[in-house]
């Protein structure tokens, strides 16, 4: 893109599209590299805040992108207010992905904030400067040192208020040199200095029209399929081929098939050509069963949740101590546009969400994400549910589907722990509702390899040396708010030498819900 750009603009466009819709492809070198050219062309700067907050706009929430949007929109967002743009707006499209962000995103996230503090005016901008307090107090005594560091002194800015523009200063010109990934590809194809001259981009301005010369409207939706060109957005294996294929590598056929990349390659080898025959709205699951799916999910962090003729919900999740990040990604199979797109998720006892919000209408063959923060409170057995909701040809389809955020999602294998202790902490736990057991037979036989397969899947940690024959014993941490070190969850499968299809399964917890929903849970799987 860099090489070949007819201009910065169109470079900056299409950067925005690659983050958009390939975040987890595209390396830092690439973000770095637009700052460092928004940076250092003044004449670009707006512009590409304008194009990074239309991003936001429209739903854009990979983390990849939030991280380079944040930068450009702190440097830069102020000077959107000449385009009728406040800089409470423009806090308010950033905050609503803190949440589901990394801690690093975070930061960044809480040095922007700043940086439209330090343009703005607290009798004007109320919003930013409150909501901006407010993210300053609440993680002002977390866990990351980063963290906490930048909550304490820009708290503490905000209050003095005077000094805010000097230490939050523009940052200054990166030093003018070649990028390191043109570089790099032209020592790879043999290109000599001089002939990498005609190709450097050039700074074109608002009426720009010479050959080759994009214009900021082409390169939206319309152009999603040129970039993604099939992509496996949830997939870490394609990742090389998605490096060497470049931009212009989209099939001729079909650039939307098999948006998520998730579908076995048989059965749904080309989901986006099932779209539903005219006048119809049918509703009926495709390339697997809805369960299925749901069991899948139960062990992987990435996969299928739902789909149908119109619509693929795709899941990526990530989980660390009491808290997870979710993404789905929903996809319009179908020629026409999905109208009235509509997303909630279910209140629940033990468990906190913040969901983001999902655009009423979602394009023919294009894929949008909706971010969803998890935070456990606590030991459950119940599964909260989502919600969705789409109107297709007059017709509207509702969907109620099971969430895969189970309890051994919060599960974490605990510090080594001898036989002594293991048993120890056993005989602790008296019998039910604390201490559950079933006994079952399949029909056929088992290996232990394949139940501590399982259980390692659920977030059990393996523990070896003292398990008798035809046993294995487990245990796990479950990590909630408020917990401290976690409750103990431990497990004892015991398998008949005889048949080696008969065994017998125990779970034992200080908490009755947490001992059902991890006995049910390691049943599912074996």
């Amino acid at each position: 893109a860099e090489r070949f750009a007819p201009s910065l603009r169109w470079y900056v466009e299409v950067i925005s599209e690659l983050l958009d819709k390939a975040g987890d492809f595209v390396s830092d070198d690439i973000c770095h590299r637009v700052v460092q050219i928004v940076t250092n062309h003044e004449d670009l700067q707006e512009y590409a805040a304008h194009t990074f907050y239309r991003k936001l706009e429209e739903g854009s929430s990979h983390e990849t992108m939030v991280k380079t949007a944040g930068y450009i929109l702190g440097e830069f967002g102020h000077l959107l207010q000449a385009k009728g743009v406040s800089l409470s707006e423009v806090f308010a499209k950033l905050q609503e992905r803190f949440p589901a962000m990394e801690d690093a995103t975070k930061a960044q996230l809480m040095s922007a904030y700043m940086k439209l503090v330090a343009h703005g005016d607290a009798s004007t901008d109320s919003v930013l400067f409150q909501g901006a307090a407010e993210v300053f107090q609440r993680y002002s005594d977390v866990g990351d040192a980063e963290i906490q560091q930048r909550a304490i002194e820009y708290a503490q800015l905000v209050r003095r208020g005077g000094e805010t523009a000097q230490v939050m200063a523009a940052m200054p010109k990166f030093p003018e040199r070649e990028s390191v990934l043109v570089k790099r590809v032209r020592e790879q194809e043999g290109v000599s200095d001089e002939a990498a001259i005609a190709n450097k981009v050039r700074v074109q301005g608002p009426g720009s029209s010479g050959p080759g010369s994009v214009g900021p409207s082409s390169t939206g939706v319309a152009a999603a399929s040129e970039l993604m060109g099939g992509l496996d957005l949830l997939d870490d294996s394609a990742a090389g081929a998605a490096g060497g294929a470049g931009l212009s590598a989209a099939p001729a056929a079909d650039p939307m098939a098999d948006l998520l990349g998730l579908a076995d390659s048989t059965a749904l080898s080309d989901p986006f050509s099932n779209g539903p025959p005219a006048g119809s709205a049918v509703s009926q699951p495709v390339g697997g069963t809805v369960e299925g799916w749901f069991n899948k999910l139960c062990v992987s962090d990435k996969g299928i949740l739902y789909q149908d003729q119109n619509l693929q919900i795709g899941v990526k999740a990530e989980y660390r101590g009491p808290q997870g990040r979710v993404m789905f990604f929903l996809g319009n199979k179908a020629s026409s546009p999905l109208e009235g797109c509509r997303c909630t998720v279910t209140p629940h006892n033990a468990l906190r969400f913040q969901l983001g919000e999902l655009q009423p209408s979602i394009p023919a063959q294009t894929q949008v994400q909706v971010p969803l923060a998890v935070a456990c409170s606590g030991p459950y057995s119940s599964l909260p549910q989502l919600q969705v909701a789409y109107t297709t040809l007059g017709q509207t389809v509702n969907l109620t589907l099971d969430l895969p955020v189970v309890a051994s999602k919060f599960l974490s294998p605990p510090p080594a722990m001898d036989g002594p202790t293991f048993f120890g902490q056993w005989k602790a736990v008296p019998g039910p509702p604390l201490k559950l057991q079933e006994v079952a037979q399949r029909p056929t036989p088992m290996v232990e390899a394949a139940v501590e397969q399982a259980m390692q899947a659920l977030g059990l940690g393996i523990l070896r040396g003292f398990a008798p024959p035809h046993n294995v014993v487990a245990a796990a941490t479950f990590c909630s708010e408020g917990a401290g070190n976690g409750a103990l969850v431990m497990a004892r499968f015991e398998l008949d030498p005889a048949s080696m299809t008969q065994f017998r399964l125990t779970v034992a917890s200080p908490e009755q819900e947490l001992s059902a929903a991890v006995k049910a849970a390691i049943t599912q799987q074996i």
